[in-house]
């Protein structure tokens, strides 16, 4: 599933998550659906389990994500928060819409951070509901090609 950052904001981002996931299901019968999302898409999958959960919901992996907002995205979001509007939502605030997403997602989640990740840190990526939490080697932006980082999210999301 992708999606522009530019113009949009993580409420519209996962309400097309729910709708394509929707679609999916229709054209594709599945008795789960998993979800693996790197950053803000992470955010958008945690926004759509708490706005529009599919029925069949499964387990979760959420690459490095700012689940407590960013500082980073305090730092740019008044200068770039107009044209990338989900900045505004991942400010570490308590009003931003990331801060309001429950802390439990009803489903399993393991997250899987970046040794040196640069942009979202340790202590960010705390998500209280989750059954699990690594850390992979390397950065922020491609922590998904981690080999390491496969493994974790095949060994987790293959589990009953």
């Amino acid at each position: 599933f992708g999606y522009p950052s530019v113009g949009t904001t993580v409420p519209g981002i996962g309400h097309r998550l729910a709708v394509a996931t929707s679609r999916a299901l229709e054209s594709e019968p599945a008795p789960r659906v998993h979800f693996v999302g790197h950053s803000l898409g992470g955010i958008a999958i945690r926004w759509m389990l708490a706005h529009e959960r599919p029925a069949r919901a499964g387990r979760v992996v959420l690459l490095a994500p700012p689940n407590q907002g960013s500082r980073s995205a305090d730092r740019f979001a008044p200068f770039v928060g107009r044209l990338l509007r989900p900045m505004r939502d991942l400010r570490t605030d308590s009003g931003s819409v990331v801060r309001q997403l429950p802390q439990e997602p009803g489903v399993p989640v393991l997250i899987v951070r970046a040794a040196r990740d640069g942009k979202v840190s340790a202590a960010e990526t705390r998500l209280d509901g989750a059954v699990s939490e690594a850390v992979v080697g390397g950065g922020h932006t491609y922590v998904m090609m981690r080999p390491s980082a496969m493994r974790l999210v095949e060994q987790f999301l293959a589990r009953p």
